[in-house]
């Protein structure tokens, strides 16, 4: 999907085989488009296309059976396929982009959260009446909470006996008042003790809310620790004790994926502009999935978790403002009219492509790729410098 099509674009555009091999071709895209189409496939065709639109449009003129063909592969998706769905679900999405990472990490989860102080002693945890704090003014919860200081396994602890409580009264509640007491038939009572356990269930959900974002801190606390691959593995491990956004509009994983990346590259560049260094992404991914992101799966928090779903995230958030080198080289070579225009639409096709929808430097021929362009733009600097001597 990464290098197929700029691959078709070089043969027809080369244009040394006959028309009976071009249509074995054609059928052979034609086939893999059928049955194996992504959206890696859409972006790399759509790429393509448009890239010898700038470069040579009269190439369509002269290969009509071959423009039809990529013309129907761009317009299938809207009526056959499922990953045109995902492609314009991505680009809806873009706004949530700074809902998910705020930069507030562990707190923005509970700036609206309030719960009693008295909760968080264990010590009175048993001589408390629980359902009367609703009359307390209830400070704000980071007031309480010192991630920092305080130890976070014996919170995780402390959290959970307080949701055990908290459910064994709800259960007696509801034992008690609510069904004992809609039997008899006395509203007054139902109402009381509806609004009490209504209370009670606000109370467990924001405690259970606590528990995954302190489960969540104990992972981030080990960053310094252990080597990024290794906090992967601790994410993997306790990923279905973090906490996901239930309220999120995106509903599929490729949207949001990239999405999750995008913030990853948004955090990163206001962090260090200057870039996580090469081959760091991981760093920098564990390092916000864990204290500034929160995703709509638990997938997320792993996925793509060392190429950023596309390159061009990848370098932004390891090489920082210089990956715009590589972007400039790129405008250069594809514009380059000293270069052949069958050299340009292969490697700029490839280098496009993976810059929107990769995996990671070295696979699909990137890097390789990469270093041609800046090869054949040195050389045609050379040569018309030569030229220029000449004249």
């Amino acid at each position: 999907g990464m290098v197929l099509t700029p691959f078709y674009y070089f043969i027809f555009k080369v244009n040394k085989i006959n028309i009976y091999q071009k249509l074995v071709l054609l059928l052979f895209q034609i086939f893999i488009f059928i049955f194996f189409y992504s959206v890696t496939l859409l972006f790399s065709t759509l790429i393509s296309f448009f890239i010898m639109l700038v470069i040579d449009y009269r190439f369509f003129l002269r290969n009509k059976l071959f423009f039809l063909c990529q013309f129907s592969i761009l317009i299938v998706p809207f009526f056959l396929n499922s990953c045109f769905y995902k492609v314009s679900h991505t680009f809806e999405n873009l706004s949530n982009i700074s809902d998910s990472s705020n930069g507030k990490g562990f707190e923005s989860n509970f700036e609206k959260l309030k719960i009693d102080k008295k909760f968080l002693d264990l010590t009175k945890i048993d001589e408390l009446n629980i359902l009367d704090l609703t009359n307390i003014d209830e400070p704000n919860i980071l007031d309480i909470i010192k991630i920092d200081k305080l130890n976070i396994s014996a919170q995780i602890v402390q959290v959970t006996n307080i949701i055990d409580k908290i459910t064994e009264i709800m259960r007696e509640i509801e034992l008690d008042g609510i069904d004992v007491v809609s039997t008899l038939n006395k509203e007054g009572i139902i109402n009381n003790e509806k609004k009490k356990y209504d209370e009670l269930y606000k109370k467990k959900y924001q405690f259970i809310e606590l528990r995954k974002n302190l489960h969540k801190k104990k992972i981030a606390q080990q960053l310094e620790n252990f080597s990024a691959v290794e906090i992967n593995y601790l994410i993997k491990k306790n990923v279905t004790k973090f906490p996901i956004e239930n309220k999120s509009k995106i509903n599929d994983h490729t949207t949001a994926v990239l999405l999750n990346a995008l913030n990853v590259a948004f955090l990163s560049i206001k962090e260090k502009p200057l870039g996580w260094g090469f081959n760091n992404y991981q760093m920098a991914f564990n390092k916000y999935m864990l204290e500034a992101i929160t995703p709509p799966f638990f997938e997320i928090y792993y996925l793509n978790y060392n190429d950023g779903s596309n390159n061009s995230i990848k370098l932004f958030v390891e090489f920082g403002i210089f990956s715009f080198l590589i972007f400039f080289n790129l405008l250069y070579f594809i514009l380059n009219k000293n270069i052949p225009v069958s050299q340009r639409i292969l490697f700029g096709g490839i280098i496009i492509t993976q810059l929107a929808r990769a995996a990671g430097y070295f696979n699909g021929g990137f890097v390789l790729c990469i270093i041609f362009t800046f090869i054949l733009n040195y050389q045609s600097f050379k040569k018309n410098d030569y030229e220029k001597t000449e004249k």
